[in-house]
């Protein structure tokens, strides 16, 4: 789409590693000029955390994130549509926050809602324990509920 770009390397990326990305686009005669430093992960080692959505009956997609409050790097997020199991596949070990809502106007964006004129928020759903994740353990059999 216009507002998004996925960038796939031809070659595999090497763990414990510093790569430079240049991102160089020309808008209405106007070049841009992009360099973002990023890192890959320490090691091999991934993890997998699944589980449903229960009661998933509306038509409106639900968005899962992983996140962490100090590294918005590591964060994952799936979209779902009709499936009611979601799974993350590959998660680098770390400590992450659970969050899901109903995306009701289809933007990808949690909407907060409005006091006036009032609109309540998009429902959510917030796993109120940090997950942890190392060692060996994967997180699965995690229920979202929206009421």
């Amino acid at each position: 789409s216009d507002s998004l770009l996925e960038v796939i390397p031809a070659n595999k990326l090497d763990y414990s590693t510093v790569y430079k990305f240049n991102i160089s686009i020309k808008i209405n005669q106007k070049n841009i000029y992009k360099d973002i430093l990023f890192s890959t992960r320490q090691d091999n080692k991934s993890f997998r955390i699944s589980g449903e959505i229960r009661n998933m009956n509306n038509i409106n997609p639900v968005i899962i994130k992983l996140y962490d409050d100090t590294d918005p790097i590591n964060e994952y997020s799936i979209g779902l549509r009709s499936d009611s199991f979601f799974k993350f596949e590959d998660v680098s070990r770390w400590d992450y926050h659970l969050f899901a809502f109903i995306d009701e106007n289809g933007n990808n964006t949690f909407d907060k809602g409005t006091y006036f004129p009032f609109k309540p928020s998009e429902k959510f759903y917030f796993l109120d324990k940090l997950m942890k994740i190392s060692g060996k353990m994967n997180y699965e059999n995690i229920f979202i509920d929206f009421y």
